[in-house]
């Protein structure tokens, strides 16, 4: 084979690049990308469990924390390798995201949703979703 033909991994990745878009911090800019197949199957599996959890009346907090970083651990990529930044599984990067604070990791949750075609889990689609529900 010669070294001119693409793989056919690199010529998917070709063909359907991440959207990614810019966002502003507390303390600057950073890019976020939507979710590739794997993330979406994952952090939807998880939405499925903590919507299980709400019917029974199980649901604690860190149920909802941990849906929102498993989001924010998929959508902030390597730039040049778009391979994750961060895994959920590990509890350094965990605490590395939670010490941005409340309102970065929404920031970045709610640009990753809305880039994955997720827009009814944005902080503020949640928030009417409670409040007609009151």
């Amino acid at each position: 084979m010669g070294g001119s033909i693409m793989s056919l991994r690199d010529q998917l990745r070709a063909a359907a690049p991440l959207a990614s878009k810019e966002v502003e911090l507390s303390n600057g800019k950073i890019r976020v990308y939507e979710l590739d197949a794997k993330g979406r199957a994952l952090v939807l599996d998880y939405l499925n469990q903590v919507i299980k959890l709400q019917n029974s009346g199980e649901i604690k907090s860190n149920h909802y924390a941990i849906l929102t970083l498993s989001i924010v651990c998929h959508g902030l990529r390597d730039a040049e390798t778009l391979k994750p930044e961060f895994e959920i599984s590990n509890q350094t990067d965990r605490d590395e995201l939670m010490s941005l604070g409340d309102t970065n990791l929404m920031i970045m949750h709610d640009a990753i949703c809305e880039l994955s075609g997720l827009e009814h889990l944005t902080t503020e689609n949640r928030n009417k979703d409670a409040a007609e529900k009151k």
